[in-house]
């Protein structure tokens, strides 16, 4: 769910991504329905307009993307990360010690 700024409701969204492929177009319509490893992920981008199908103009500054790391793996990494820079402080106090 996601909350609107400028209404404040919320709405039902689902994560979508493009991927480029090699294949023909029949091989891309058998593919449809089925599934693949990885994850689709939310990646920090320059900002831009989006409008909703109500025709609701937002600004965003996210797009979806994919990747071959699966959700548990993200979720590892991201820990990973948070203690490494979080820890016993932050990336700077530590090098500064």
């Amino acid at each position: 769910m996601v909350k609107s700024k400028e209404t404040n409701r919320f709405y039902a969204t689902n994560r979508r991504c493009s991927i480029s492929a090699t294949f023909v177009e029949e091989t891309a319509k058998q593919m449809v329905g089925t599934t693949m490893g990885g994850s689709i992920i939310k990646e920090d981008c320059e900002p831009y307009e989006y409008e909703t199908d109500k025709g609701e103009i937002l600004e965003l500054s996210h797009r979806w993307t994919y990747t071959d790391k699966s959700d548990q793996q993200l979720a590892i990494d991201d820990l990973v990360h948070s203690v490494n820079t979080n820890g016993n402080g932050t990336t700077q106090e530590l090098e500064a010690a």
